[in-house]
């Protein structure tokens, strides 16, 4: 940005574009692969928060969510679960993410027990709805799933978008069963 070289997100001055300091970019947001293709895919803003989640390539790239200070990019929180995230709501002061959520090894204290619904890396079972406390990260009781369909040669990630009013969230993406009931492509809660 600007001919400055910087990692999935930046802060500019509103008025002359000028790089701001964004903390979260210098403390290691990659927890395993330092060969990382990670990229930014949701921000929200609540008052003077950002809470930022991202995707990456090749595997083990940082793909969790973290709450960092606008002002600066200061880091609040961090959950570095693995598994592609690709959007964020916030209802009733939670925070909501929609990702094929699988492994929290890599997260203070091992949400869900380290691996999500599995023992080792050979079960995967993808969280592809979770929802976080907005003050600390960590995970709240709310655990309604989807499946992931593919079409042709995409990948298959389950939700993709998301959308609140602050009471309810609204939840779209490639999926075609929510909590085991067929619901394709748009769910509400």
């Amino acid at each position: 940005v600007n001919e400055v070289l910087t990692g999935g997100i930046v802060s500019l001055d509103p008025t002359d574009a000028s790089l701001q300091p964004w903390n979260a970019n210098n403390v290691g947001q990659q927890p395993i692969n330092t060969n990382c293709g990670a990229r930014v895919t949701d921000i929200l803003t609540q008052g003077d928060t950002a809470f930022v989640t991202a995707e990456g390539d090749p595997p083990g790239c940082y793909e969790g969510t973290y709450s960092a200070a606008i002002a600066d990019g200061t880091i609040n929180w961090n959950a570095s679960c693995l598994g592609a995230s690709q959007a964020l709501a916030i209802a009733n002061d939670v925070l909501y993410k929609g990702s094929h959520q699988h492994d929290c090894a890599f997260t203070e204290g091992g949400a869900f027990g380290g691996f999500v619904g599995g023992i080792g890396r050979e079960v995967f079972l993808h969280r592809y709805l979770v929802a976080q406390d907005l003050r600390d990260g960590s995970f709240a009781h709310w655990y309604p799933n989807t499946n992931a369909t593919s079409v042709g040669n995409t990948t298959s990630v389950g939700p993709q978008a998301m959308a609140s009013d602050g009471r309810e969230i609204v939840v779209g993406g490639d999926f075609t069963r929510v909590n085991g009931t067929n619901q394709a492509g748009l769910a509400r809660f």
